[in-house]
């Protein structure tokens, strides 16, 4: 099953939000210069004309820059679903720790544009078939290239075995791959192998 998250909606509403405040900023500056020009004009103050035509300059300018930064937001807002979209699944394959080659399950949900949650399973493989099984309960965080996850509980716990700390780096726009660390053990490397998503079980 697919867990629906409000990220997409966040998304389409915080690009239109961002283009009708600068749209709206850019406007009223203009304006209130616009007036005041215009009334200095119709006093015949040649004084007051320049200053006011200097000030509609500088107000252009901070307005092109207000106008690049919420751009610049969007972009951003834009950057986090594409991660958020590509990390959003289920991932196996395989690490190495203490008890040699492991296979691992990734659950990853995302919660919002930088949070997310995930279901850590761990089992044997056909080459190493003593490791026991054993499910994290796991939180952390997230950015257009990286993320990195915490231990929060236990859903099933092995004697003699402890949380551990994940960090990754992945590219959204390459293959549906992540290679990452695994804190007091080696590498892992897991592959998407479907959209289903869901937060860790209570």
């Amino acid at each position: 099953m697919s867990y629906q998250t409000p990220l997409e909606d966040q998304k389409r509403s915080g690009g239109r939000a961002a283009k009708i405040i600068g749209v709206a900023v850019a406007a009223l500056g203009l304006i209130t210069g616009a007036v005041a020009l215009r009334t200095a004009m119709l006093s015949n103050d040649t004084e007051k004309i320049k200053n006011e035509q200097a000030k509609i300059q500088k107000g252009v300018r901070e307005n092109r820059q207000r106008t690049d930064d919420l751009t610049e937001q969007v972009n951003q807002i834009g950057d986090s679903g594409k991660a958020a979209k590509f990390l959003s699944g289920t991932w196996r394959g395989t690490y190495r720790c203490g008890q040699g080659l492991t296979g691992m399950e990734l659950i990853i949900y995302i919660v919002d544009s930088r949070t997310l949650r995930a279901t850590f399973n761990f089992f044997p493989v056909a080459s190493n078939p003593g490791v026991p099984r054993g499910s994290i309960a796991k939180k952390g965080t997230y950015d257009s290239s990286s993320f990195t996850l915490q231990g929060d509980y236990w859903i099933e716990q092995p004697a003699g075995y402890g949380m551990t700390e994940d960090s990754a780096t992945f590219d959204s726009s390459g293959p549906e791959a992540i290679a990452g660390q695994i804190k007091g053990c080696h590498n892992f490397e897991i592959k998407k192998v479907s959209a289903d998503s869901q937060p860790p079980p209570v």
